[in-house]
């Protein structure tokens, strides 16, 4: 049997009968009765609230206010344009 029909055969089984848990013991499928059991392998934490980052500032331009003639905030004395302005 393909594996479509085989799935078909095996959600035909679960409309007639959705408590009968036999239809699986043929088949290489299997029904998770407990999911704790299930998911064992995972390491689960406490406190989710360890995994979440702290949230990020928004960018400030601390240049922002600095025009390319006036004197540069680094303390060269020179105008801003002639010292550190990028480019």
């Amino acid at each position: 049997m393909s594996g479509v029909d085989a799935w078909e055969k095996l959600v035909a089984g679960a409309h007639t009968a959705p408590d009968d848990l036999t239809r699986f013991s043929n088949e290489d499928t299997g029904c998770i009765t407990d999911i704790y059991d299930a998911m064992s392998w995972v390491q689960w934490s406490d406190d989710e609230e360890d995994d979440v980052p702290p949230p990020l500032q928004p960018l400030r331009n601390p240049l922002r206010n600095i025009g390319r003639n006036d004197p540069c905030p680094c303390g060269s004395g020179k105008k801003y344009k002639k010292c550190c302005l990028p480019g």
